[in-house]
């Protein structure tokens, strides 16, 4: 889906199998973000979005042929609630793009994809000492948030 506004040159669209490397490299620089190594390559990458047994689901934004941010995310269910949910369990944005509202872009999709999915919430965590992320899931989740660093947007 083509953005409006001043992102114009920004795509947000569902992961496609010729983004696995962009994607891989993506996850990377987060993991480094973090001082942390991924272990994440093409193919769990292409195994776990794509495979027979699949059990991720994602959107990128692209700047004409480049990524520059993902949402990674999988279905979770509420038993006592007897809710559906998606969790949300990656976000990134590339450092240069950070602050334009591709972020916020990428929730509103997860967040559609929920809707269409008949789920209640899409849920999202970060670490306790990720004070940025906090501030950001806090803005665009409000008082969805749950113990911990964890956040809850109904849908």
């Amino acid at each position: 889906m083509p953005l409006s506004g001043d992102l114009t040159d920004i795509t947000i669209r569902p992961v496609v199998s010729g983004d696995l490397a962009q994607l891989a490299a993506l996850i990377r620089d987060l993991a480094a973000y973090h001082g942390e190594e991924a272990a994440t390559t093409v193919d769990s990458l292409k195994r776990d979005l794509f495979g027979w047994s699949r059990c991720l689901d994602g959107f990128v934004a692209t700047k004409e042929r480049e990524l520059v941010g993902y949402a990674l995310f999988y279905p979770i269910y509420n038993v006592q609630r007897a809710e559906r949910g998606l969790d949300l369990t990656h976000l990134f944005v590339s450092g240069n793009e950070r602050g334009q509202g591709i972020g916020s872009r990428l929730i509103k999709a997860v967040e559609a994809e929920a809707k269409s999915r008949a789920c209640a919430f899409v849920a999202i965590g970060t670490a306790s000492e990720n004070f940025a992320a906090q501030h950001f899931y806090a803005r665009r989740f409000g008082k969805g948030r749950q113990s911990g660093p964890r956040y809850r947007l109904a849908v």
